[in-house]
């Protein structure tokens, strides 16, 4: 067999699509799933600063959340969304800035709580911990496959 007609996947194009796609599937079905929670928890905590008493229940704010990330998902391209990318990037740049700042700042002033460096919980806390992670680290480097299937 030629290595060239071999290009879809490891084990081969006809079964590529059994073992590579339903894999990909629970990826981003999963991204998809887990970004909507959490877009959600983030609109309900800037929601509770600026309201404390605020009525709107989490299930409420995953439905926002979710009906923007439809809309948003009716774009042709990720290159339609570079507008928006921009401005995620220089938030997340901002964020980054401010939190490192801040870390510094309190870090090295007497204001700052008593630094107390151990590991509170035990061994099944902390493979628990260990275990999610490892997800968050998947998940975030690991979506680098969505250009490639737009791209198919």
């Amino acid at each position: 067999m030629d290595s060239s007609t071999n290009k879809l996947s490891l084990v081969g194009p006809k079964w590529g699509r059994y073992f590579v796609g339903p894999i990909q599937f629970m990826v981003c079905y999963g991204a998809v799933i887990a970004c909507t929670l959490l877009g959600g928890q983030c609109m309900k905590a800037i929601y509770l600063l600026s309201n404390p008493h605020g009525a709107i229940k989490l299930y409420e704010f995953v439905i926002i959340f979710g009906c923007f990330m439809l809309i948003l998902a009716q774009f042709p391209s990720f290159h339609s969304l570079r507008h928006i990318n921009l401005v995620s990037l220089v938030l997340c740049l901002a964020y980054s800035v401010c939190a490192t700042a801040g870390s510094i700042y309190i870090g090295n002033s007497s204001k700052g709580p008593k630094k107390d460096y151990s590991i509170n919980g035990d061994t099944e806390s902390h493979i628990f911990g260990i275990f999610n992670a490892i997800a968050i680290i998947a998940t975030t480097y690991g979506n680098g496959i969505i250009p490639e299937i737009q791209a198919r």
